[in-house]
């Protein structure tokens, strides 16, 4: 076991596939890099006042942020945003959101109604939030889209990069006997073919380890460049924490490091889901470049039928709970807003489900492999 670690640790693969994700996510957070003085006064101002956002206090944030303020044609200004956010805690409702996501989707018949009815179930969350003050709590004016950075940005980058990483270190690994052409000496006896499971186990951590360095390395920097401070206390459900001019929603109380906790953890378990769907394949194939393109093509197929499903039945959502849909919906797990949404116990259904599926196929592969005359 020690002997694979250190083999999977010194594969340019590994450090190919790190070293490009950093500097991937290092210029997505230079792209937000403008709104840093923002944070820093944001910050600034909310340890002085303390205060939840009302129609008395907003006057008291507006006469910090306005003198900083740079406005730009098109973008609206933090009086607008801020007026618009009072609107929010006084009449947003489900119906609003309801709306405007059906509208995004062009959702009709069944698909709508489902809609409408979950975020009827969400209307009492924004209720709750609304008497509690959770509503209220302030956060860095979002019309720069800066919580998008650590709600979106961040996560999706980090899933995709880390089930890439995760993918290709297991087909490498479990393919790399048959590509040197050794496999005829190696896997001589029942005995000798077992090493495939150390293999499959070492890679399968490999590729956790490679999403929590791509993860650490990138919120770390994130922190240094976006100090946010005590912001990580301010609560999801906030008007302050937007999807456009719309809350965004948790089913769950979290802050918003929770929130990006719960997303780290949820990417760990897709990474692990993807890893394994591929040792399925490859031990099949025998060959990582055929595993890759057919795994490839099948999430193509589903993506394909996903999205071009027709959006007047409820069906259009049921064909979502598949490993593609929950790696796209990175950043916007177990939270809605105006423009997605998340099924109650959407992540743990597609994890257990499709974990049971894969973890079945590659039990089976891993038999038959033990079994076959190579």
């Amino acid at each position: 076991m020690r002997d694979e670690w250190k083999r999977q640790m010194c594969r340019p693969l590994f450090w190919g596939i790190l070293i490009g994700s950093i500097l991937l996510n290092m210029w997505i957070l230079a792209n937000f890099g403008g709104q840093r003085e923002l944070v820093r006064k944001s910050r600034e101002i909310w340890d002085e006042l303390q205060l939840p956002l009302s129609e008395e206090t907003a006057e008291k944030y507006l006469e910090a942020l306005e003198p900083t303020e740079e406005k730009q044609t098109g973008i609206p200004t933090f009086r607008q945003i801020m007026d618009g956010t009072l609107y929010m805690i006084r009449e947003m409702d489900s119906e609003s959101m309801a709306e405007a996501f059906s509208s995004s989707l062009r959702l009709t018949g069944e698909a709508k109604e489902y809609v409408s009815t979950e975020y009827g179930k969400l209307g009492k969350i924004l209720e709750e939030n609304r008497e509690s003050g959770r509503a209220a709590s302030f956060f860095v004016p979002c019309s720069r889209d800066f919580f998008a950075l650590f709600s979106r940005w961040i996560p999706l980058a980090c899933t995709l990069e880390s089930i890439l990483a995760g993918v290709l270190l297991m087909m490498q690994s479990v393919s790399e006997t048959f590509a040197t052409g050794t496999a005829a000496v190696v896997y001589t006896t029942k005995a000798g073919r077992k090493i495939q499971d150390s293999r499959r186990r070492t890679a399968a951590s490999a590729g956790v380890l490679f999403t929590i360095c791509i993860w650490g390395v990138t919120l770390m920097t994130a922190c240094v460049v976006f100090p946010l401070g005590s912001l990580w206390k301010t609560p999801v459900g906030s008007m302050m924490l937007l999807d456009s001019f719309f809350p965004i929603l948790s089913r769950i109380p979290l802050t918003a490091a929770g929130y990006v906790g719960m997303e780290f953890m949820i990417s760990i378990a897709a990474a692990l889901l993807f890893s394994y769907i591929s040792f399925s394949l490859v031990t099949r194939n025998k060959n990582s470049f055929v595993s890759f393109i057919q795994l490839g093509f099948g999430c193509t197929v589903i993506y394909t039928v996903t999205s071009l499903f027709p959006k007047n039945s409820r069906f259009y959502f049921i064909l979502q709970y598949n490993p593609v849909d929950l790696a796209r919906k990175a950043g916007h797990w177990m939270v809605s807003g105006g423009h997605f949404f998340s099924p109650r116990y959407y992540e743990v259904i597609v994890l257990l489900c499709w974990g049971g599926l894969a973890g079945a196929a590659a039990f089976a592969a891993r038999k038959k492999f033990l079994a076959e005359d190579l």
